[in-house]
């Protein structure tokens, strides 16, 4: 169950927040989700989610690992799998299992948990000037904004629209100490 998980976050398959206190997830006709906390959301995805026994769920990952780059190869065998990246400090796995899907299912899990710990070091390892992090900063409040705004249309039928002087008033409370000592 943890390797679906594994799989179903590489995918983008995670509750939206309906509202405070509610998170959904729905795969109409199928399957949804209702639940109060996106713990309990994410546990009934990763339930519902069969791409440890199903090759249409699990073909959307190999698909998704393929176009990773134009250098990712996935490789089949009658009852084994390879991936290999090949970029620096790139990714090789191959493996036999009793199943070509249990082969291949492993080697997807093994790509995903490279792949987070890569993107992990990258992003600990990004160096941004001030005036960068301002505009990735401004960017993702302004994006929360829209989106908050899109639920209050939705929710009430009104919209407090968000301006530059909102967002100049957040970042001038942000205290970013921590990135400047970097």
């Amino acid at each position: 169950m943890e390797n679906n998980k594994l799989i179903a976050e590489f995918m983008g398959l995670k509750p939206k927040m309906e509202s405070p206190d509610v998170y959904v997830f729905s795969d109409m006709p199928y399957f949804s989700v209702r639940e109060n906390n996106p713990e309990d959301a994410m546990n009934a995805i990763v339930k519902y989610s069969k791409y440890d026994s199903d090759w249409n769920w699990l073909m959307k990952v190999v698909e998704k690992i393929e176009n990773y780059n134009e250098f990712t190869n996935v490789l089949f065998a009658p009852r084994g799998c390879a991936i290999d990246c090949y970029i620096e400090n790139g990714f090789s796995f191959s493996n036999d299992c009793d199943t070509k899907i249990e082969a291949v299912y492993n080697a997807c899990v093994e790509f995903i948990k490279w792949y987070n710990l890569t993107k992990k070091y990258i992003m600990q390892n990004i160096t941004l000037s001030e005036e960068e992090l301002k505009v990735l900063l401004k960017n993702a409040f302004i994006q929360g904004e829209k989106y908050q705004e899109n639920w209050s249309l939705e929710q009430i039928g009104e919209v407090d629209e968000v301006t530059e002087k909102d967002f100049g008033e957040w970042y001038s409370d942000l205290d970013l100490t921590e990135f400047k000592n970097k």
